[in-house]
């Protein structure tokens, strides 16, 4: 049985796209924890407090808020790690 020629190595990612990966993820750390953190906040609130009057609007503001920067932070982090080398 005979084996083809080796596959060349795929080059590894440079500096500037570690960097942008990095910067990607903090900006998914920070903003989707913080609204992970404000969504149960306000999910305990609704539960405990008024019987979640005013709690659909928070959260639409929230996902709002929290998730237009997760997802920038998101395709930074793609398009660093999976864009054309």
């Amino acid at each position: 049985m005979s084996q083809g020629a080796p596959q060349p190595a795929k080059p590894g990612m440079t500096v500037v796209r570690w960097i942008f990966a990095i910067f990607g993820i903090l900006i998914m750390v920070f903003a989707g924890g913080c609204s992970i953190l404000y969504s149960g906040f306000l999910l305990f609130v609704s539960l405990a407090g008024d019987g979640g009057r005013h709690a659909i609007g928070a959260f639409v503001l929230t996902l709002i808020f929290g998730g237009i920067p997760f997802l920038a932070g998101f395709l930074i982090w793609l398009f660093a790690t999976k864009g054309r080398r």
